[in-house]
């Protein structure tokens, strides 16, 4: 509400008084200044008004109604909130927030308790998303598909964050936890590539892949992560199967893709 009413009052040009308004709009001056206070939620009448005395034509107030009302959502959506429940409302206690976020389905759920808390439809974020003229659009389905599988690109979540209005400095949180999200995926594939492999050894192509794979993922987890160590044990599982050290070598086991890389350049 605060930014809605902060576009009125940039709006309207430094010679309009509110006098001058009043007469132009026939609305009164207290009511058209308490618009642009940004104190109450003014009705979409007096937002009407307010447009007309400043010059607003007819196209462009379709586009502040449709943004009226998804702010009035958003307003009688914290006012339910603040009163402590009532049908619809969506309790802040109970919203998972981006720390919370460990899986995807984390991140679904937290994602889309963001929306609820703004009183936003899929429809209502790719209206605004088109009217603050971000530079990605955001269409229904990919919102849609963004917080029902949570795993939307990085443009994406920056547009679904700029779209519920989230403060820059809460934003890098969310970014963190997406990227946990992603690092969580890069884990899930590379040992199910890992375990394809096991089962097909006779393939040099998916052997590379997966040792790849494994090795990216494995980055993405300090030492002492156990999903780090969980990696570092498939891939020695998978190395060990895959190039077996002669009997009596005393080399030490492969762990890594660089470690094998450097054996393969030492073959004659």
């Amino acid at each position: 509400m605060a930014a809605f009413a902060q576009r009125l009052r940039d709006l309207r040009p430094p010679e309009m008084t509110f006098d001058l308004m009043a007469k132009v709009a026939l609305c009164s001056k207290p009511t058209l200044a308490a618009a642009a206070a940004g104190r109450k939620m003014p009705t979409w009448s007096v937002t009407c008004a307010y447009l007309t005395a400043c010059g607003v034509s007819e196209d462009e107030r379709e586009v502040w109604q449709q943004e009226h009302a998804i702010v009035a959502r958003e307003h009688q959506a914290w006012t339910r909130r603040e009163a402590g429940g009532g049908e619809g409302a969506v309790e802040a206690s109970r919203l998972p927030g981006p720390e919370d976020v460990r899986t995807a389905e984390d991140f679904a759920r937290a994602l889309d308790g963001l929306r609820q808390s703004r009183g936003l439809s899929f429809r209502d974020m790719e209206r605004r998303a088109r009217m603050l003229n971000l530079p990605r659009a955001l269409p229904f389905q990919t919102a849609h598909d963004a917080l029902k599988n949570g795993r939307p690109s990085e443009h994406t979540l920056r547009t679904i964050l700029a779209v519920c209005r989230v403060p820059g400095g809460d934003r890098a949180a969310w970014l963190d936890a997406w990227r946990r999200v992603v690092a969580q995926a890069d884990h899930d594939r590379a040992v199910a590539r890992a375990m394809h492999v096991l089962g097909r050894p006779s393939d040099p192509a998916e052997h590379n892949k997966a040792i790849e794979m494994l090795t990216t993922a494995m980055a993405a987890y300090p030492p002492d992560d156990p999903r780090h160590r969980s990696l570092a044990d498939h891939l020695a599982t998978l190395l060990t199967t895959l190039y077996p050290r002669p009997e009596g070598n005393s080399a030490p086991p492969r762990r890594t893709y660089d470690y094998l890389r450097d054996q393969e350049n030492e073959e004659p």
